[in-house]
């Protein structure tokens, strides 16, 4: 009996570290330092409009290193998560044919975007060496390989096959 007391109380210990190691991992995900691109040179600004309203402008920046940065800075005065969350998916969708939008990496970088926005709110999407990351109001929201499928994805909305800005 005392075996199986020790044996049980072992495995709740272990039990609990891997619960608490796991909490830490997550959490620590979320908290990427943010790079800054203050240093990236213009390489093509647009304004996107969509029905007659504009929606975001848009920077591409690009840094001596060869890095670069997509800047949107919102124009209308709220959008709400919904519609972001529904603009989001529809552009992965038109811009990547046959994605797997239940795919749970890309449903991570959906819900990663999936936030309310207000004018001058701005989300920075920087590639550097091998790793993507996306900022909203220079906070990390995301971060990714810049060779995973989430990434790539991303990237062809502004700069695939048909991009929804022929400037970039």
């Amino acid at each position: 009996m005392r075996y199986k007391v020790t044996f049980l109380l072992m495995t709740l210990v272990m039990a609990g570290e891997a619960f608490s190691h796991e909490l830490k991992a997550e959490s620590s995900h979320a908290q990427f330092e943010s790079w800054a691109y203050d240093d990236y040179r213009m390489v093509a600004e647009n304004t996107r409009t969509l029905w007659f309203v504009d929606y975001y402008d848009i920077s591409h920046l690009k840094s001596k290193e060869g890095d670069s940065a997509l800047l949107l800075t919102f124009t209308p005065e709220k959008l709400t998560q919904d519609k972001v969350t529904t603009a989001t998916i529809e552009a992965l969708e038109e811009s990547n044919p046959g994605i797997n939008m239940k795919d749970s990496n890309i449903q991570k970088l959906v819900d990663s975007l999936s936030i309310p926005l207000i004018k001058d709110d701005v989300i920075a999407i920087i590639y550097k060496g091998e790793t993507m990351q996306v900022q909203y109001n220079n906070d990390v929201v995301y971060q990714a390989k810049a060779s995973s499928k989430q990434s790539v994805a991303l990237r062809n909305i502004w700069l695939g096959e048909t991009p929804v800005d022929d400037l970039l």
